[in-house]
């Protein structure tokens, strides 16, 4: 592991003291969950964590961390504790460090992190869960923007861009957060065979059977035995092809994360003005 690395799985540690603790269930999943299968930890060239939990337990975990995280060492960030947040899933932050990418409002919490997704129902309707997928990919792009910092010196385009996402309803920066959350929530209160785990985009993408997580099985990553999907195999296959076990091309060995300023000694707060 790299430095990087070891502070990530640290926040992952600490993610699952508090679920243990708490009685939460969380599977470790997508480049996490490869790198485990195709290298027994990290992909070399990963620089995150993904976990997922299904939608109860997603919402049990932001109040179990009021009672057992360690205070000190992380901060839990959601839009309801960080109000200048662009993201719409959780993230656990180790507070002693800085991981700043540049596009983010002044005030955002980024130190090293675990993105922490949950699990939603999605439609059993091709035709429907379709005609979704393209919603909510345009909306989390709208989401994205809406929220992140603004380029002053952006071309006239991107500004005639900002202000249009910016008169979509509701304008309460608030209440737009929580319409989205309940948007993506919708499928929940069905019965439905497939899941889908929220992101910023490609969401048919990420749509898999929900007996993948039927089971539990533990997998080794990095010295540490963390769940999976029962059915990771299946969940690796729809994400990532057939031949997941086979890495990319040398030249697309590369981190997906751009990043401006990467302090593992001092926190974000350092950094703010």
């Amino acid at each position: 592991m790299n430095e990087i690395q070891e502070k990530c799985l640290g926040v992952l540690i600490e993610i699952d003291r508090v679920c243990k603790m708490a009685g939460i269930e969380y599977f470790i999943y997508s480049g996490t969950l490869l790198g485990a299968v195709r290298h027994g930890g990290f992909i070399p060239w990963d620089d995150d964590i993904d976990i997922v939990m299904m939608r109860e337990q997603y919402d049990k975990f932001a109040d179990a961390c009021e009672v057992y995280l360690n205070k000190d060492d992380f901060q839990l960030q959601s839009i309801y504790t960080d109000p200048m947040t662009s993201n719409g899933w959780m993230k656990l932050h180790d507070k002693h460090t800085a991981f700043i990418d540049g596009g983010r409002r002044k005030g955002a919490m980024e130190g090293i992190n675990v993105d922490i997704f949950p699990i939603d129902n999605a439609p059993d309707n091709d035709f429907i869960l379709r005609q979704r997928g393209r919603v909510i990919n345009k909306i989390n792009y709208c989401y994205q923007y809406r929220f992140m910092k603004h380029d002053k010196n952006a071309s006239l385009k991107w500004k005639l861009f900002y202000l249009c996402i910016g008169l979509i309803p509701p304008w309460d920066e608030m209440k737009f957060k929580i319409a989205y959350e309940k948007y993506i929530k919708k499928y929940n209160k069905k019965n439905t065979k497939r899941v889908v785990y929220f992101s910023n985009a490609n969401y048919i993408l990420k749509v898999v059977p929900k007996e993948c997580f039927n089971k539990t099985e533990y997998v080794m990553f990095e010295g540490h035995k963390f769940p999976a999907p029962g059915n990771w195999k299946k969940v690796l296959e729809i994400r990532y092809g057939s031949n997941y076990m086979t890495p990319p091309p040398v030249k697309e060995r590369v981190s997906q994360h751009g990043t401006e300023i990467i302090d593992l000694e001092h926190s974000w707060y350092e950094y703010q003005d």
